[in-house]
């Protein structure tokens, strides 16, 4: 082949100039022919370099032109080392024919460098360099490249002595770039992603020195120096950062790695032994890494934004491992030695804590965190294989410090505790699979003083409590406040936001509990208030996830009081005197069932039921009796009428939307008796008049007041009303419309015994219609209508 090019070169040497130049620009545009391209690369195979380019072209200056050349390891071509898109040989012609090197040199300018590590690319841009080709070696004159926005330099020698042997087999995807390579294939992406969200590019300069051969690239001799200052990652501003490092004979080290912040810094050092197939790595750190907290994302940035550093924290951690028997083994050992720091704004003397992990296992023995106002001891294992947690902590601390640590739903209850004084005793278990997944349980005990839980101010708590899959349970509960106790056991499913609550007793305020139990309890107590706390019994379930079509709550609440009640309906507010009886919720319907009560010095019972929605007039139904109440009290209450006397009965069936006066509809009864006629409110003004008649009517002694009645349209309606006693008896028919204030009653007095045979005659002249408003009617006889 060779003896073929010669004879070309020498024909063409005969040719006329112009044939020449034809011949030449015809290379130089469409590029060399193919036998040519074959002698060149054979010439470079010879050397151990297994290339083959796209397109080889001639120019002007009798160079050759390459674009898309591919440098692979072995002759089949199957292993990729490295890829150019375009680079520039100088070539020697005639030194060549005499049987010296082809090639004397090769640049790249402003080129682009794939390189395949394992089934990745990392990819250089702005690549410029310039190499000598000898007969056996190449000399890496200059190459400069940005590489993970970094300024990277090269210059070596590489030694032309072969093939490669005894390298593990690279793969490469042919034509895959590294934007394409997700992160679950590529963990150094990350790292990628993370050097390109530096503000600075290049941050830092890399410059690199090495020999290497094509037949041992193994045992290449590599060293490097990283240098970098003040360049912003995210938010936080680097202001040094520097490396050294070597390879020689499969020993790779890394000398130092400095980074230095505004407070505090990192010191890396390391080494891997690929004769031995071990390695190692130390870090000293006293950076404080809370400054990163806004440059961090996630979980870890949101723990790190609750530190704060007084005095600069100490980690030291060290790894050592190898790779023999193509399995990976390492352990690592960390020490945390903070001291004088702030976490969740618990003020923190020191925390110590030793860690080791193997790829297993993981081991935190004797581990502790003092504050101002105790102390936390942990032990804690776990491992993968077989999958097993255990722990056990005994704390005096502020529990809030563990914030962050143990997933949303107990951060959510964490974050609801105040303590006044001191903090908790705590006595905890930990046993599971993994804590990743909530496959663990924590149980022990708790006893604080002086605390409060979702702004409830409690004087003591204690009980014992199991944590596991988002559900706390909390047995032998007693809680102390001023007023009385409450005692009993609940549950709190944070994931289903449910509240579960088993024997409870209490004698305290319950409106100012109410929000330990959730807001939804909170609106179901509230309307009961009382002067002085009950004896209350709870069972069942508060269902907290208002969002669903049917809830599952379930709550039945014992009522006992020695005091008494309020509660408002149809805007007055009722007292109801040491009642008993039953609160019950399910779903969204509140049925009180009162059993026993007084009102108005009288007996009240009845049951009261509505729907708990949020519409403007929820539906209710009301059934009631009332026996042997003072007309007095009841008149006052109702009507501001101070002059009644008497004894008042009621029955009473109701159902509407409470506050839509208008909706309701129902029936009962009523009857007054041992009263006065004058003392019925609206009867004041009938009084007088058929007292100008009839002497001492007004002050006569009524023996019975009674009358069905019925309310619908807003309007209380009755056909019987009848007032009687051992002289007389008035009786009636009307409505009183309740929303507009408006009376219209009819009225007739009879006379009995002997004056009303002789005042029959002239009985319509006692007929009256009264209208107006209810404190003050007009009365009018019906005989000038």
């Amino acid at each position: 082949m060779k003896e073929m090019l010669s004879r070309l070169i020498r024909w063409m040497s005969g040719l006329s100039g112009c044939g020449v130049l034809a011949i030449y620009g015809y290379m130089v545009v469409w590029g060399l022919p193919r036998g040519i391209q074959d002698i060149l690369l054979s010439e470079l195979k010879e050397r151990g370099l297994i290339v083959e380019m796209k397109q080889l072209k001639l120019d002007l200056g009798g160079g050759i032109g390459a674009w898309g050349l591919r440098l692979y390891k072995d002759p089949e071509k199957t292993q990729l080392w490295l890829e150019v898109d375009r680079a520039h040989l100088d070539v020697a012609w005639l030194a060549w024919l005499r049987g010296k090197s082809l090639f004397e040199r090769a640049s790249v300018a402003n080129a682009r460098i794939f390189i395949p590590v394992g089934n990745k690319l990392l990819r250089l841009t702005e690549v410029n360099a310039t190499v000598e080709f000898f007969a056996d070696r190449m000399e890496v004159l200059y190459a400069g490249a940005r590489f993970l926005n970094a300024a990277v330099e090269f210059q070596g020698s590489i030694r032309l002595n072969g093939l490669p042997s005894g390298l593990e087999a690279l793969s490469v995807r042919g034509g895959e770039s590294r934007e394409s390579i997700s992160a679950q294939e590529a963990p150094w992406e990350r790292v990628v992603r993370w050097l390109e969200e530096v503000k600075q590019s290049p941050f830092c300069h890399v410059e690199t020195q090495f020999e290497v051969s094509t037949r041992n690239p193994e045992e290449a001799k590599v060293s490097f120096s990283l240098n970098g200052e003040r360049f912003n990652w995210r938010e936080a501003e680097v202001r040094r950062i520097h490396a050294t490092g070597s390879y020689r004979n499969r020993l790779l080290s890394l000398d130092v790695f400095e980074l230095e912040m505004d407070r505090g810094g990192i010191m890396i050092s390391a080494k891997v032994d690929g004769g031995k197939r071990e390695f190692y790595a130390a870090l000293s750190s006293n950076m404080d890494f809370s400054t990163l907290g806004s440059s961090i994302r996630g979980r870890w940035g949101e723990s790190v934004r609750r530190l704060k550093f007084n005095e600069l924290p100490v980690v030291n951690a060290r790894i050592f491992g190898s790779w023999a028997n193509e399995k990976l083994q390492y352990n690592i050992q960390t020490d945390i030695d903070w001291r004088d720091f702030q976490y969740n704004e618990v003020q923190c003397r020191r925390l110590f804590l030793p860690l080791g992990f193997d790829g297993n296992r993981w081991l935190v023995p004797e581990a502790f965190i003092e504050t101002e106002r105790g102390i936390l001891r942990v032990d804690f294992f776990s491992s993968r294989e077989p999958s097993l947690v255990r722990g056990r902590a005994h704390s005096t601390v502020d529990p809030r410090i563990l914030i962050g640590f143990g997933g949303r739903a107990l951060d959510l209850f964490l974050q609801s505790l105040r303590f006044m004084s001191e903090g908790p005793e705590i006595q905890a278990r930990l046993d599971g699979e993994k804590l990743a997944d909530g496959a663990y349980k924590i149980e022990g005990k708790a006893s604080s003083v002086d605390l409060s839980y979702k702004g409830v101010n409690l004087k003591q708590i204690s009980g014992d409590y199991v944590y596991q899959a988002g559900v706390l349970r909390v047995d032998r509960l007693i809680v102390e406040r001023p007023e009385g106790r409450i005692t009993g056991a609940f549950v709190y499913d944070f994931k289903r936001r449910k509240v579960s609550l088993e024997n409870m007793h209490s004698n305290v305020i319950i409106p100012e509990v109410a929000p330990a139990i959730g807001e939804k309890f909170v609106s179901y107590v509230v309307p009961y208030r009382f002067d002085s706390p009950p004896a209350l019994k709870i069972d069942g379930v508060v269902d907290l996830d208002d969002r669903k079509k049917k809830l599952e709550t379930d709550l039945t609440i014992e009522v006992i009081a020695d005091g008494n009640m309020e509660y408002d309906l149809l805007k007055k507010t009722f007292r109801f005197e040491k009642p008993q009886g039953q609160i019950k919720i399910k779903d969204r319907t509140l049925t009180v069932d009162l059993r026993k009560s007084g009102m108005y010095g009288g007996k009240l019972v009845g049951v009261f039921s509505s729907e708990l929605v949020s519409e403007a007039h929820p539906p209710f139904n009301l059934s009631l009796t009332l026996n042997e109440a003072d007309v007095k009290s009841a008149f006052v209450h109702l009507f501001d009428y101070k002059e009644s006397t008497g004894k008042l009965e009621v029955k009473l069936e109701m159902r509407g939307g409470i506050g839509n006066l208008r909706s309701f509809l129902g029936q009962g009864k009523v009857n007054i008796r041992e009263g006065y006629i004058l003392s019925i409110p609206f009867l004041g003004g009938l009084s007088s008049i058929l007292g100008t008649f009839i002497p001492s009517f007004g002050f006569a002694r009524a023996d019975r007041a009674e009358a069905d009645f019925k309310i619908n349209d807003g309007a209380i309606r009755t056909e019987n009303l009848t007032i009687s006693s051992t002289l007389f008896s008035l009786i009636g028919n009307g409505q009183y419309d309740f929303i507009r204030d408006n009376l219209d009653l009819n009225m007739r007095a009879n006379m009995k015994g002997l004056a009303g045979v002789f005042l029959f005659p002239v009985s319509k002249i006692f007929e009256y219609n009264g209208s107006g408003s209810l404190k003050n009617p007009v009365w009018k006889p019906k005989l000038t209508d």
